[in-house]
């Protein structure tokens, strides 16, 4: 369940580690079709007659078409959104299998595989984001460490399933990644929920990555606790300097502003004092 604490939100751990069930299930797709093409080699030199060497290069088309795309995609991700990536790659990524797998000419199949390639890469920058955002720095080594095993899995799935469905044809195999592919990008839309980009309300976090008002507590409570522990006072104590200084610092600077000489002597007289 998604709550809100003032401008952070949060997920129950039900949420959390269903999100990552699903991103690690569409990460797996995603490696499952960069990498099962190649259990189709035998099909191809079977039942399309091509030499092992073409054969090898089309199964590396796919491959490829990642390199190309992966910091591309992580733009992507930091402009629209986790959700969105992992649905329009994946849709992606299906519509390049089925194309590929209605194609005649071992060219345009070649084609389709390097474009399926760049847009499988999108769930690789995406997933990654999606499980370090939403949880704790506590779980999220553990977190991580699952999400990794898509990779092997989805090589495990079609090591396992593509030879079978090759026997019939190269399409047989393609079709079969197409429509993993399209299970994910509708898993995507129903089960994936962006971390938000928590703006703060504050002001600048100055490059700290935390919020200034938290920043300001720290300052203001020097005894090491949390933010939590004594913001309170924290903050009537900065209010209760700004409200002092406040006048001194308005009339000092008029002053120096109409007459930039009168106070010459007293700003040499008052070198080094505090403040307030």
């Amino acid at each position: 369940m998604l709550t809100e604490t003032g401008t952070v939100f949060r997920l129950g751990a039900g949420a959390r580690w269903s999100i990552m069930i699903i991103s690690l299930g569409v990460t797996a797709t995603s490696f499952l079709f960069i990498n099962g093409v190649a259990f189709l080699i035998p099909s191809l030199e079977a039942r399309r007659g091509i030499p092992l060497t073409e054969a090898g290069l089309l199964s590396s088309m796919p491959s490829w078409g990642m390199v190309v795309t992966l910091i591309l995609w992580g733009c992507v991700v930091d402009r629209v959104g986790e959700r969105t990536v992992l649905m329009a790659g994946s849709a992606l990524t299906a519509a390049a299998a089925y194309a590929a797998a209605s194609a005649h000419s071992m060219v345009w199949v070649g084609i389709y595989l390097f474009l399926g390639g760049m847009a499988a890469a999108s769930c690789n920058t995406a997933g990654g984001r999606l499980v370090a955002a939403w949880f704790p720095p506590r779980q999220r080594g553990l977190a991580m460490g699952i999400r990794q095993t898509a990779q092997p899995l989805g090589i495990a799935l079609g090591a396992l399933v593509i030879p079978e469905l090759a026997q019939r044809g190269p399409c047989a195999g393609l079709m079969f990644l197409a429509l993993m592919c399209t299970l994910a990008a509708v898993a995507s839309g129903l089960g994936i929920v962006d971390p938000p980009r928590e703006i703060p309300q504050g002001g600048d976090r100055g490059g700290t990555g935390q919020p200034v008002s938290r920043i300001v507590c720290a300052v203001a409570n020097p005894r090491g606790g949390g933010p939590d522990d004594d913001a309170a006072d924290g903050h009537r104590d900065v209010h209760a300097r700004l409200a002092d200084a406040s006048p001194s610092l308005v009339g000092g600077g008029r002053r120096r502003f109409d007459h930039p000489h009168s106070d010459a002597g007293s700003g040499r007289a008052n070198r080094g004092r505090p403040l307030v």
